[in-house]
């Protein structure tokens, strides 16, 4: 009854005057259009970053930043869901009764929200809190492929802040730990991890690796679960 009451609320109250309203779907869009327009040349210049670093070279985190961006970022998928989510409603507004314009309406929303969101944190990408999306990326992030690039990338730089490397360290051993629980078929990339790591130990901090969670000991029990 309570919910029937609010559905008749915004039919008559919202909807109604909504659907008397022929440009309604232009001010949607050109709303929507405003943002993507916002994005897209933040988008350019923070793609552009990256690929000059590729192109000069720099091994500082590169490939790592790169799938940061495009997966956790902009998460290209969802662009392309709020996108539509925005145009593909409003192109059937005239044809669509009013409780179906209320459903096109709320995915109109959705979709700008969305497109809201990815601004913001391309925004405080650019302002510099890059190393929050980074650790939240990294204890995502499940494809074989993109933890064999991603942790290389994260290996081959020579100074990294002792906090962050702490950080980057306690992912990479809880990530570790998970894949040793899994299936045999996880040996192969779980072996390539330590492999990267190991090639690359003498440029951790000193200070790190007396830390008790990483000591010799731990290292030789990777080595026996792997084996």
């Amino acid at each position: 009854m309570i919910m029937d009451e609010i559905y008749d609320f915004l039919i008559i109250h919202f909807i109604e005057p909504l659907s008397k309203l022929n440009n309604f779907p232009n001010v949607i869009q050109g709303i929507s259009l405003a943002l993507l327009t916002i994005l897209i040349p933040l988008a350019i210049a923070v793609l552009a970053d990256i690929y000059q670093k590729r192109k000069d070279k720099e091994k500082e985190f590169v490939y790592l930043d790169l799938h940061v961006i495009l997966d956790k970022v902009f998460n290209i998928r969802l662009l392309i869901l709020s996108v539509f989510l925005i145009f593909i409603p409003m192109l059937f507004w005239d044809i669509l009764i009013s409780s179906y314009r209320l459903i096109a309406i709320i995915l109109n929303s959705i979709g700008i929200i969305l497109v809201t969101v990815i601004i913001i944190k391309v925004y405080y990408w650019i302002k510099g809190n890059i190393f929050g999306f980074r650790f939240s990326y990294l204890k995502k992030v499940k494809k074989y492929d993109d933890l064999e690039i991603v942790w290389k990338s994260i290996w081959e730089v020579t100074r990294i802040n002792i906090q962050n490397e702490k950080e980057f360290c306690k992912i990479f051993f809880s990530k570790i730990d998970h894949l040793l629980g899994l299936p045999r078929n996880s040996l192969k990339i779980t072996s390539k991890l330590l492999n990267d790591f190991y090639n690359f130990i003498n440029e951790r901090s000193i200070f790190l690796l007396l830390e008790p969670s990483i000591t010799f000991n731990r290292i030789l029990e990777w080595h026996f679960k792997t084996w």
